[in-house]
């Protein structure tokens, strides 16, 4: 039976049942006389002859007397571990009674089914039910319809909730602690194992609560803890982040555990220790040193060419093996070649980069060579056999002709380099002295083809003079134009340094003397021939017919120079003219004798 209120306008709408129809109709079919009907009545028995045309033309009538219920909870997807749960809705408008069914997700079998009263089980809003019965542990759906009388409004749709079986120990967390600092960008959980468990829900929320990812897990046995590392990086979404984790065991679950927030936070930039900047060294694998920072696993170290900013080493270097918690050092590998660099370095944990440092220059010169003339050494050759080791001095005495006569020479051909001799002069004859050769060259015979000298001779007591000479196979000996000869006062017969400087087109003298701090400048030949661009160093006695005329060498070293290779020619061995240097002896080490020299530094 269907109430029509007496204030329904034409557009309300109400839904009646085929079956109530005649009902209706008697209660409104009196005569208008007989119950002298107002204007509304007359209206409602007109309505009632529209209902029954349309009863007559589809069977049914429908219209919104109730409302659909809205179902709160258990909530929708829920997991409880209440065996008689409450189930709560929402007020259907226009409803008196409503009907509960509660089934089964695995087979949608039936487990309960009730109609409850609006009046007993509702308030201005919700209305709740206790379960009808205890539930078994499983997954379960559930929905409810609103009547208004006989007239049935539409069911709600289902809302599904699993009773899970609470039965095992809430997991204990490890870390990251409450509050915790993390720097690596996939951060691993660590709780205590739960017993029984073979499963564990890890949940990661954002820092307001709100579910990031939940992930079902076996875990990783870490012991005494057992891990999980969230499968992808933070990179750079930094800030806070909860976690918690749920042990389960087929149907068994535990409680959530506490949630505890942590904070993940870019690293810091480094510093760099050294070199310093603008560095210059030989080493071609320099040590490279940087602050040591908290959260880094990794560092990267770049290294730019400093003219193009190629890239030339990218390197990833271990904190654990390269740094001490404060100082993190790395030995640049492989070697950089001469040239001009920028470096830099910044932490890495992960994804998680700190910002790189500023960069520093780094500078590969060439390397020193050096070629000690001593026993050490077999690249220095003595085509006279003339050299010999008297006291740990080398000895070289004058022969019968003006050059060669005592000659060693290191045998590799250099471009440029510097030449350093320790030596001294005795004779009574005035011009008694040595020569000192650069960039000597000989041909496939081994005959000299062109040479630099420089004549050191003493005419005068204390006073030494350089004479700069130049050969050629067809103009043979010459002075040099312009730097004909330069004395200065000095000792010949004390030991002294003398050093030559080739570079380019362009060859230095100095001297040191015996004692002294500095050297002094003594001559520049500043147009050497292009045609002569390299070449070998040599040590050469001056001969003059006075046997007491004897050179002492103490040692000889060529250092930072650019060698090509060993000299495809070597002298001509003197006095037989055109015989090839056999190398009977080498400097060092003269077959007839057993005594060898010490090698001596400068300054030594």
């Amino acid at each position: 039976m269907v109430n029509l209120p007496i204030s329904a306008s034409f557009f309300d709408s109400y839904s009646i049942q085929p079956t109530q129809t005649s009902s209706l109709l008697r209660q409104h079919s009196h005569s208008v006389k007989d119950n002298q009907m107002n204007t509304k009545k007359l209206f409602i028995l007109v309505l009632a002859s529209v209902v029954l045309a349309a009863v007559a033309v589809s069977g049914t009538v429908f219209a919104d007397v109730v409302g659909i219920p809205v179902l709160l909870s258990p909530a929708h997807g829920s997991t409880t571990g209440d065996t008689t749960p409450d189930f709560t809705w929402q007020v259907a408008s226009g409803a008196d009674s409503y009907t509960f069914e509660l089934k089964k997700v695995s087979d949608n079998s039936v487990v309960a089914k009730n109609t409850y009263d609006a009046a007993a089980r509702c308030d201005a809003s919700t209305c709740t039910i206790p379960s009808p019965l205890t539930l078994d542990p499983d997954a379960y759906k559930w929905h409810v319809v609103a009547y208004n009388g006989a007239i049935m409004g539409t069911w709600s749709t289902y809302s599904t909730f699993t009773v899970a079986d609470f039965s095992l120990d809430t997991p204990i967390l490890r870390s990251p602690g409450a509050n915790a600092i993390v720097y690596g960008g996939r951060p691993t959980f660590k709780w205590y194992p739960v017993e029984n468990a073979t499963r564990y829900n890890v949940q990661m929320m954002n820092g307001s609560g709100t579910v990031l990812d939940t992930w079902n897990t076996t875990g990783t046995d870490c012991a005494p803890y057992w891990c999980f590392r969230i499968p992808y990086d933070l990179a750079s979404n930094y800030g806070d982040y909860q976690w918690r984790v749920q042990a389960l065991d087929g149907a068994a679950l535990s409680d959530w555990s506490v949630t505890r927030t942590f904070t993940y936070t870019q690293l810091a930039r480094t510093w760099l220790i050294s070199p310093s900047d603008g560095y210059s060294t030989q080493d071609g694998s320099p040590l490279v040193e940087w602050g040591d920072i908290t959260g880094a696993t990794m560092y990267l170290v770049q290294v730019r060419r400093a003219s193009t900013d190629a890239l030339i080493i990218q390197h990833l270097v271990s904190d654990a093996d390269f740094c001490d918690g404060s100082t993190c050092g790395w030995e640049i590998d492989p070697g950089l070649a001469d040239d001009s660099y920028i470096w830099h370095v910044r932490a890495k944990n992960g994804r998680n980069f700190g910002r790189w440092t500023a960069y520093r220059d780094l500078i590969i010169e060439p390397a020193d060579y050096f070629y000690g003339f001593g026993s050490e050494t077999s690249d220095w050759i003595d085509p006279d056999n003339t050299w010999s080791v008297i006291n740990g001095i080398y000895t070289g005495t004058h022969g019968t002709c003006d050059y060669s006569c005592a000659t060693t020479y290191l045998n590799l051909v250099f471009t440029d380099g510097m030449m350093n001799t320790f030596m001294r002069t005795s004779g009574a004859q005035p011009g008694t002295g040595f020569s000192l050769y650069y960039r000597a060259q000989f041909d496939g015979s081994g005959n000299l083809v062109q040479a630099y000298t420089v004549d050191v001779v003493s005419f005068a007591q204390n006073t030494i003079t350089f004479r700069f000479w130049k050969y050629s196979p067809t103009l043979g000996w010459q002075t040099i134009p312009g730097e004909d000869e330069v004395t200065i006062a000095g000792n010949i017969s004390a030991y002294n340094i003398y050093s030559i400087n080739v570079n380019g087109s362009t060859m230095s003298m100095r001297f040191t003397a015996q004692g002294a701090t500095s050297s002094v400048a003594v001559g520049t030949v500043t147009n050497l021939d292009p045609a002569y661009s390299s070449g070998l160093f040599a040590v050469d006695v001056i001969s003059y017919e006075d046997t007491s005329h004897i050179v002492e060498v103490d040692w000889v070293q060529v250092y930072d120079a650019d060698y090509s290779s060993a000299s495809a020619a070597l002298p001509q061995f003197m006095p037989a003219a055109g015989q090839v240097n056999t190398l009977t002896a080498v400097t060092g080490k003269e077959a007839a004798l057993p005594a060898s020299m010490e090698l001596f530094l400068p300054g030594e």
